[in-house]
């Protein structure tokens, strides 16, 4: 059979300015499926050739935007006719302020934002008023922000959420960390060495809930963070190799509290390796980029070793970097792993290449060359704070 056929063409625009945005995303789709994809040109317009009768055109997600309520819009086509699609209004995903305080509600500079969720990687740093801006490319399905804040030289934090409608500056005040210890174990009571064990929420937040921190379970089974949030519900999730995972009872813990959780249990887990109180020496592998201390220099020294791949090696040398300079510290080394090829000039700490020792990305180790904490990602601050404070003299 033969399908006559005509076109649609319409424009995509911010809604606050009225400005064209180019580079938008457009699908035309039939009862047959996609008919057409192209993208906005410098004057925000597009044209697409479809078949006749009823179409749905689709804009996609655009960066730095938030989808449209109407993001389908669905025309009459005819034959050999070029019909006019409204225009796509889209407004822009806004900034968002926090002021971080501290227990005395007083502003607390140099403190370090991370955003969890969307995923972000690298710091954001307060100013003197305790003032930081987060600009989010996408917005989760939800539109629900979730970040930490860190003090920058005591062990306090706190977790924030923010939305849409929280376009105006939002108190954050950080307390004293709390710490939990548990057990990764199988349903036997095996224990599981190299699970990945993390706290999560414990109310439902989108269908993939940010980690709120993780770290790996030691020999045992055994594992500890020392870096909970207070007040915050939430429970641990174990992780491993085969892909099964168990959960906890949900806790909420007071500032300063300890608390064991007892064993979560992995049906049946397998165990992986930890590094836990082993000596790591990051320094062996070959250097790629940047120089290495010597001997003399790496002395007495506790490190701080990231490993990646290649293809997210620039950022987290970017980012490591900018955290060694926001520390000010001398007393603790950096340094980036990199499994692949790293071509990247100018970098301020040594870039090496290899593999991660265990499921791990991030390594914290002591003066005596023994890893403290295996975690994920930036490392957390507490940690830095008490590995910098107990270096060799």
């Amino acid at each position: 059979s033969v399908v006559g056929v005509g076109s649609v063409a319409g424009k995509v625009c911010d809604a606050l300015t009225g400005d064209p945005i180019g580079g938008a995303r457009i699908l035309v789709e039939t009862t047959g499926g996609v008919v057409g994809l192209t993208h906005t040109g410098p004057t925000g317009s597009f044209r697409c050739e479809t078949t006749e009768g009823e179409n749905a055109v689709r804009i996609g997600p655009l960066s730095g935007y938030q989808q449209p309520e109407l993001a389908v819009q669905r025309v009459l086509v005819s034959e050999g006719k070029e019909t006019e699609v409204p225009t796509f209004w889209l407004a822009p995903i806004p900034a968002y302020t926090v002021r971080i305080v501290d227990r005395a509600m007083q502003p607390v500079p140099r403190a370090v934002i991370s955003v969890l969720r969307p995923a972000q990687f690298g710091w954001r740093v307060t100013n003197q008023e305790g003032l930081a801006e987060i600009r989010i490319a996408s917005l989760p399905p939800d539109g629900v922000i979730v970040g930490s804040a860190e003090h920058m030289s005591e062990p306090m934090a706190a977790l924030f959420a923010l939305n849409t409608k929280s376009t105006q500056k939002t108190d954050v005040q950080l307390f004293p960390l709390a710490s939990v210890t548990g057990r990764a174990v199988t349903a036997k009571g095996r224990s599981i060495e190299g699970a990945v064990v993390g706290g999560q929420f414990s109310e439902e937040v989108g269908a993939d809930p940010p980690w709120l921190w993780r770290t790996l379970a030691a020999r045992g089974g055994a594992f500890t963070w020392a870096g909970v949030v207070p007040y915050v519900p939430q429970h641990c999730v174990a992780a491993t190799a085969n892909d099964t995972s168990g959960r906890s009872m949900s806790f909420t813990l007071d500032p300063g509290e300890s608390k064991d959780i007892g064993n979560v249990v992995v049906a049946e887990g397998q165990s992986a390796s930890s590094l836990l109180g082993k000596r790591l020496r990051w320094y062996d592998a070959p250097l790629l980029r940047g120089v290495l201390p010597s001997s003399k220099d790496r002395e007495g020294k506790p490190a701080c070793v990231m490993y990646t791949k290649a293809d997210n090696a620039p950022m987290v040398v970017e980012s490591l970097s900018r955290a060694r300079e926001l520390l000010g510290t001398q007393g603790v080394l950096f340094a980036v792993v990199v499994e692949g090829a790293y071509d990247e000039d100018g970098a301020s700490l040594p870039v090496l290449g290899g593999r991660a020792p265990t499921p791990a990305t991030t390594y914290l180790i002591d003066a005596a060359e023994r890893v403290t904490i295996e975690t994920f990602g930036m490392p957390p601050l507490h940690a830095l704070q008490r590995l910098d404070g107990e270096r060799a003299p």
